[in-house]
């Protein structure tokens, strides 16, 4: 059964769009990265509200969500006309936004909480995109905060497993 994912992207910046990050991106200065998160059917849900200077502080603002996502606060707000989106605050500060925009507030708020509720059990799928290209997963983990990536100590350079859904059907 699949899984809600985060994937983390290259932000969008001087009129080029934001694409998935690649094993080359890791090593590029200034590179504005952003997290989208995806349901189990591929569907972008949400993206971060804003760019993060490099992987390490991307997936820490991932966990950190994850984390305390039971104290953000939602907000919806026309976006135009007739549309609707919604913002999720941490302290004060925009850290998730809706895709897209909605017809009816009502669709705007269920989307929102479907987010919260997705956002708990999600996983991050970058390392199974980078491997693909034959990058060293190890020295990629030593990069990272020690709290989401650790090499598995029976298999050196592994990557730990998926956590498994909390939420029961």
């Amino acid at each position: 059964m699949a899984l809600p994912r985060f994937t983390i992207f290259v932000a969008p910046h001087r009129g080029r769009p934001g694409r998935p990050m690649r094993a080359a991106d890791i090593d590029v200065p200034e590179q504005p990265l952003s997290w989208r998160l995806l349901a189990a059917n591929n569907r972008d849900v949400a993206r971060s509200a804003v760019t993060y200077p490099d992987l390490s502080t991307c997936l820490q603002a991932v966990s950190d969500l994850q984390a305390r996502v039971d104290e953000t606060v939602a907000v919806a707000a026309r976006s135009g006309r007739a549309d609707w989106s919604w913002r999720l605050r941490l302290d004060g500060q925009d850290v998730a936004m809706s895709s897209r925009t909605y017809q009816r507030r009502l669709q705007c708020e269920a989307a929102c909480a479907l987010f919260v509720t997705l956002v708990r059990d999600a996983t991050t799928d970058m390392f199974e995109h980078i491997a693909a290209t034959g990058a060293d997963l190890a020295t990629i983990a030593s990069r990272l905060p020690a709290a989401r990536v650790e090499p598995s100590p029976d298999n050196a350079g592994a990557l730990p497993a998926r956590r498994p859904p909390t939420h029961t059907a």
